[in-house]
Order: C-alpha cells, then structure tokens, then sequence
C-alpha cells in the first residue's frame, strides 16, 4: 500500500532545489498503468452487490479522508504535518480492517485455494510494511517537532544575549543550534528508502494480483467469490497508493493538494471511476509544480 523525502520542508530549512527532487518520487502513471483493472473492477461493481456496498463505503471514506488533508495541509506548521500522517495511518487501519472482513467471510474458499491464499499472503505483507512505514513517519514528525522547539529556544536565548556585554554572549544561541545541527533532517536516509520500498510492495502486490486474476479466471468454478475477493485487494491498494501520494503532497507542495481536493466528485458512484479522475487531476498538478520548481533554481543568476 502507499510518503517520501517530501516531508523536509516541515523544518522549513530544505533546499528550494530538492522540490523539484522530491516530487520525482512520486507516482504519476498510476491513471494510465492500471486503465484496464479500474474498467474490470467498475464492472464488477455492477454485478456484485456485496463489492459495490464495499466500494460506497471506500468512496466515501476516502473522500471524507482527502477532504481533511486539504484543509489541514492549509498550515505548514509541524503540528499539522504530524495530524496529516495520523489522518493518513486511521485511514489505513480502518481499510485494512474491511479487507480482513472480507478475507474472513471467503476464508473457506481462501483455505482451498492456494492461489487465494497465496494472494492474501501478499496483501498482508505489503499491509504490515506500510503500517510499519507510517510509524515510521510519526516518529520522524516527533524529532522534527523537538527540532522545532530547539530553535524557538535558540532565538529566545539570541535576544537574551544580544543585551549582554560578555565575550562569549552568542555561547548558549551557539550550543542550541549545535543541537538542532546533530539532530539533523529526520526525512531523509532511512524514511526515504522505506518510502521506496512500499511503493515497490504496492506495485509487487497489484503486478501479482494481475497474474492470478488471469490465471484464475481460466479455471475457477465459483468466481464469486475470487472477484470479490481480488477486487476489495485491488482497490485497496490503488486508492491507498493515491491517499499517501496526496499526502506526501500535502506535507511538501500544498498548491498540489489544494488542486486534487478542488475535482473532489461525490456523484461518481463506483470509487474506481472516482480514484482514476484524481489520480489525473493529481498528476497534472505535480507536473505543474515541477515545472514551477524547474524554473525556480538557486543557482539562476538575476539579469538586469
């Protein structure tokens, strides 16, 4: 299931440069990759009145969910980045539980088949590895925030000294800003290593999603129930792909989120047709602040 490197700007000490960097790491294809599965799972929804009362509910969970990451994502402080991962991480819990509903009412057909088996195995891998990932993240929102209140002392011990006619009078503005200088940026190394490794679990799981729907439509009996089951993963993973690249978004270009929440369309009935129109709105929109980054570079000189 799918945050990145994109989370620095909350130290509000990141290069103008890496924007542009960053926002490379987000997904922008997912629109066009998956066409063919989004077609598949609207139609499923059709003939399935079990996997369209899932897909009502998803709708408008995710849509309630993307709704408060644009409002919070209004404010670039530290506490809102850290309210913006916590939306994300409920999020992820309540659909994770949906989806093991669901695994345990098929959990007959699960058992005897071990290609359903076989696909659940891979669901909760990747499942556990992005829940591990938003941990991750919380934690780094934590440092950032005891960064933060670092340098509000420093400032505050700046202005103190100012006054004072010592030799040494900048000696404890110096020691605090050595703190913040040893904590570092929390966002990047280990956050963005992860980050790339559950976006390589989310496209593993759909990739292998998409050979056993081939080979299962050949050869199951019942496939009530393998639809179903294949669609709730499949959907689950896609729109849980598009919720924390918007996310990331929201932590480090709100302009981007603003302009995803702005085509928010609760009359799309199937979550499906629905996740495809924001992913386009979303991926014209980060083309848009790459472009923006591009022309906007440090080492551009001003001419007269």
């Amino acid at each position: 299931m799918v945050f990145c490197g994109l989370f620095s700007p909350l130290m509000n000490c990141i290069k103008p440069n890496s924007i542009n960097k960053n926002t490379s790491l987000v997904r922008t294809d997912m629109s066009s990759k998956y066409s063919s599965d989004l077609k598949y799972y609207t139609s499923a929804c059709q003939q399935d009145s079990d996997l369209k009362t899932f897909d009502s509910s998803l709708h408008k969970r995710t849509n309630s969910v993307m709704k408060l990451l644009a409002d919070q994502a209004k404010s670039q402080s530290i506490s809102q980045g850290s309210l913006i991962v916590m939306e994300v991480y409920e999020f992820m819990l309540d659909l994770n539980r949906d989806v093991v509903k669901e695994i345990i009412e098929s959990r007959e057909d699960v058992r005897n088949n071990k290609d359903l088996t076989s696909l659940v195995d891979v669901y909760f891998k990747n499942t556990s590895k992005t829940l591990d990932f938003c941990n991750t993240v919380q934690n780094c929102v934590k440092i950032a925030e005891n960064s933060r209140l670092i340098i509000r002392y420093a400032v505050k011990q700046f202005e103190a000294e100012s006054e004072d006619a010592k030799r040494n009078k900048y000696a404890k503005t110096l020691e605090e800003l050595n703190k913040f200088k040893a904590v570092g940026d929390p966002f990047d190394g280990e956050l963005l290593t992860q980050y790339e490794s559950v976006c390589e679990e989310q496209d593993l799981l759909l990739e292998e999603l998409g050979k056993l729907r081939a080979k299962l439509d050949k050869k199951q009996r019942n496939l009530k129930t393998w639809r179903r089951l294949s669609n709730v993963v499949f959907i689950t993973a896609f729109v849980s792909v598009l919720l924390l690249s918007v996310a990331a978004a929201a932590l480090s270009a709100p302009i981007v989120l603003t302009a995803v929440a702005a085509g928010l369309t609760p009359s799309i009935e199937v979550v499906g047709k629905w996740s495809n129109e924001m992913w386009k709105k979303y991926e014209k929109a980060v083309r848009g602040q790459r472009s923006w980054s591009r022309r906007w570079r440090p080492e551009r000189k001003l001419t007269e």
